[in-house]
């Protein structure tokens, strides 16, 4: 059992935010080399506004009117190489692979985000797509990962803003001794802290991963984090038990282990030395109450892939919006016989289960056919709020309650967020 060893101020889980920084690797690098033709850009843009623009010291400063908000912008030529943890997060065609590997020119622009995080993410993408139209792939430097330039562009051009998983990444470190230490990239540009698991495990950190996924969903999501050693309710069990987290700043987590702990003093030297907190959980109520906190270890039995995750209403509202811009992208492809499709649809619980109006249990069903509006189903999962609607039931579902949706074609798994890789030939991809 893990606790406080002394009293001491609480630490606040808000922090001002840094700086977004993200360059796009032109498939042309010619393409961007005038700067006065990516003002030009920047001016005749449809995506948003761009009250001022001007070349000071070879960086363009910029002022963009998005959505009712003014926004400043630092746009630049970098040069750019692709540290040994970033990841390549998308599938990205053999020639724009060859170009983000090759090249090291891009195009930055770096930006504070505002109140909406989401909003202001979403603008950054629809600048450097504006000032680099034929973007071979974008590196995020702030979560240490590079995405396709298709994607950029369909989701610049998107109604619907993106997830908040883009905006943060959770990356795992591991070492001979089999252990493994989570820590997140993003959160700080949002406004948060960066939230982080020492001494997870192999067989057992990608369930932990998932903890550390949910808490930076939320915090985008709510637009704020919880102080030190508050509770903040994550999911559900397959016990049924709630998963309630709390966070200690490092220092003081650091105490509770060796010194020789993965994720230690030594390995802060160069990160992950400020503006962190190591996440523990409250396993009852007495034990928030008394500030005893365990580590995630204590509720691994517990942990498994129908372990029931919280999102946010806000969240599940822009994922249903994605899924039902993009639905034709499903339709279109199940109409191959070598691929098949599951939707989570949002059914109305049980009465009993009913905490707010029109509360429902968004659950997958596998879909055999789609007429219309109307859909024939077959549900993949046993619900957790509705009693008498059990796994393998075949039923008609309402389209206009999709969530999600996710294709299984023979090239791979494709979801509304990544559809882009529909758009091109699948045989391309590295």
């Amino acid at each position: 059992m893990f606790g406080r060893k002394k009293k001491r101020a609480p630490g606040s889980g808000v922090i001002e935010k840094t700086v977004s920084y993200m360059l796009a690797v032109p498939r042309e690098i010619e393409s961007v080399q005038n700067p006065m033709e990516v003002i030009a850009r920047l001016r005749t843009g449809s995506l948003f506004q761009t009250e001022q623009a001007e070349l000071q010291d070879g960086h363009i400063k910029v002022v963009i009117q998005y959505e009712g908000d003014d926004y400043q912008a630092d746009i630049f030529a970098e040069s750019y190489e692709i540290g040994p943890l970033f990841t390549i997060n998308h599938q990205l065609s053999e020639a724009d692979y060859s170009v983000v590997e090759e090249s090291d020119q891009g195009v930055a622009v770096v930006m504070t985000f505002g109140e909406d995080v989401l909003k202001a993410y979403h603008l950054q993408l629809k600048i450097l797509d504006t000032i680099v139209p034929d973007m071979a792939g974008m590196i995020d430097f702030c979560t240490e990962r590079v995405l396709s330039g298709v994607w950029v562009k369909l989701a610049a051009q998107s109604m619907i803003q993106p997830s908040p998983d883009y905006l943060y990444a959770v990356q795992a470190v591991s070492n001979e001794n089999g252990q493994v230490w989570l820590h997140t990239h993003g959160l700080n540009r949002c406004g948060a802290i960066e939230v982080e698991i020492l001494d997870s495990d192999e067989e057992n950190y990608q369930n932990h991963s998932a903890i550390l996924q949910t808490l930076g969903k939320r915090i985008i999501s709510d637009h704020t984090f919880i102080e030190e050693e508050d509770a903040f309710m994550v999911g559900r069990m397959n016990n049924g038990a709630y998963i309630v987290a709390t966070w200690i700043a490092y220092e003081e987590a650091l105490k509770l282990y060796p010194e020789d702990i993965l994720g230690g003093v030594c390995d802060r030297e160069d990160g992950h030395n400020e503006a962190t907190g190591v996440v523990y959980l409250y396993l009852s109520e007495k034990d928030f109450e008394n500030k005893k906190y365990r580590h995630v270890s204590a509720i691994n039995e517990y942990l498994s892939d129908n372990v029931l995750m919280m999102y946010s209403n806000e969240e599940t509202l822009r994922m249903s919006a994605l899924a039902k811009e993009r639905l034709h992208y499903f339709t279109n492809a199940i109409k191959n016989e070598e691929t098949e499709g599951i939707m989570k649809i949002g059914l109305e619980v049980d009465e009993e289960y009913k905490q707010e109006e029109d509360f429902r249990e968004h659950i997958w069903f596998h879909i055999k056919e789609i007429n219309g509006s109307k859909a024939q189903a077959v549900l993949t999962q046993e619900p957790y709020y509705i009693k008498d609607l059990h796994e393998d039931a075949e039923m008609e579902v309402d389209l206009n309650d999709l969530t999600d949706w996710i294709l299984y074609t023979p090239e791979g798994l494709v979801t509304p967020d990544s559809v882009y890789l529909l758009e091109k030939d699948p045989d391309s991809r590295a």
